[in-house]
């Protein structure tokens, strides 16, 4: 269980979502979410899941509780999914570091498209902040050297991160507001505060459920994800530019990243 995460996505619905309130909750998984909605007051909440054997285990839990009875469960693909008006609140969790891999963009652009977003909908996420930053890391793995992309649930990859050489650096600002620009080619200046020899881009989001309520990565949400790069030698002061490319939603096989 994610609590950082979850108790997050509570306190942002229970500050959203008003009596009466039709919700969307797609990629709803064991609907906690849903659940969260029907409490805080919804009228009526969507939990829209395309995975026949998951939507079976949400509609377990929200049968299980006297809120559940607000909750309809829908097996479909959000992409596709439409409703009569649009949502007074969607959420959403279909989140990973940067959207590389995740559905979070395409799933939203889905909704707004097929009129399930509009002017008026309420998101939970509203916003996301990709970042990079500049780290020594260790790639020796049981006597091998193993230069490859790092990622692992509760924070695992930065216990071998052996310094950092900058602060997080935004490369893309992504709005849930309109239409999500969902091919990210970035080029950002990360300047270095301190010497010493770079191998590696360390990249992190922060999650803006609300104005006021964000999150960087948690357990299982977001989690830091470290790209090996050629070693270079940073100086204080001394800018480091770095070309940041993909397409969200399609994960590694499309990610460059250039230091150049």
């Amino acid at each position: 269980m994610d609590e950082e995460r979850t108790h997050a996505f509570e306190n942002a619905i229970q500050n959203t979502v008003k009596a009466g309130d039709i919700v969307v909750d797609a990629g709803t998984g064991s609907g906690i979410l849903a659940l969260f909605s029907a409490r805080a007051g919804a009228e009526k909440v969507y939990g829209i899941e395309i995975d026949e054997a998951s939507a079976a285990l949400a509609r377990k839990s929200v049968q299980a509780n006297p809120d559940g009875k607000k909750i309809e469960v829908v097996v479909a693909d959000a992409r596709s999914f439409t409703l009569p008006a649009a949502a007074d609140v969607v959420t959403m969790e279909l989140m990973d570091t940067g959207l590389i891999s995740e559905q979070q963009a395409v799933v939203m652009n889905a909704l707004r498209k097929g009129g399930v977003i509009d002017s008026h909908t309420k998101l939970i996420p509203s916003k996301v902040v990709c970042a990079a930053e500049l780290v020594s890391y260790d790639f020796d793995f049981y006597g091998f050297h193993m230069p490859l992309v790092m990622q692992a649930r509760n924070n695992g990859v930065d216990a071998r991160v052996t310094n950092y050489f900058s602060e997080k650096t935004p490369y893309q600002n992504v709005d849930f507001s309109d239409i999500v620009e969902t091919l990210v080619k970035s080029r950002v200046t990360i300047t270095p505060t301190k010497d010493g020899e770079v191998n590696a881009i360390r990249l992190t989001t922060q999650t803006f459920l609300t104005s006021e309520i964000t999150v960087w990565g948690t357990s299982d949400m977001n989690m830091p994800v470290v790209i090996p790069i050629k070693p270079i030698q940073v100086k204080v002061g001394e800018n480091v530019n770095v070309l940041i490319q993909y397409e969200m939603g399609k994960g590694f096989e499309n990610f460059s990243l250039i230091v150049e």
